[in-house]
């Protein structure tokens, strides 16, 4: 599994639901994170194109996700990348989701 660590904004406050799984509910957060890039060209600063992950967090850690991050917080997301596909218009996208759980606390 590829690792990735991003340092980017957060789009919208962390939604916490409780899942029922074998072993009893646990808790997931899910947000967004903006990484836009910036480099120097001829003495100014440009921005790149923004690239949006979409972030997964399970146990004890997504309660205190949802305490602590809000909408535009900068922040520091490290886990394992999984690419996936979804229809929006009629047309196949793909994006990008990092989970994160407890191996990752």
């Amino acid at each position: 599994m590829a690792q990735i660590e991003v340092i980017g904004n957060v789009g919208k406050d962390p939604e916490l639901k409780f899942i029922s799984g074998a072993k009893g509910d646990f808790a997931v957060a899910k947000f967004s994170v903006a990484d836009t890039p910036r480099e120097q060209k001829n003495g100014e600063w440009v921005e790149g194109e923004t690239t949006w992950y979409f972030v997964s967090v399970t146990g004890q850690l997504a309660e205190a996700v949802t305490d602590k991050v809000t909408k535009g917080s900068k922040v520091l997301v490290r886990g394992d990348l999984r690419s996936f596909e979804y229809k929006k218009d009629n047309e196949t996208k793909s994006g990008w989701e990092i989970q994160i759980g407890r191996a990752h606390v």
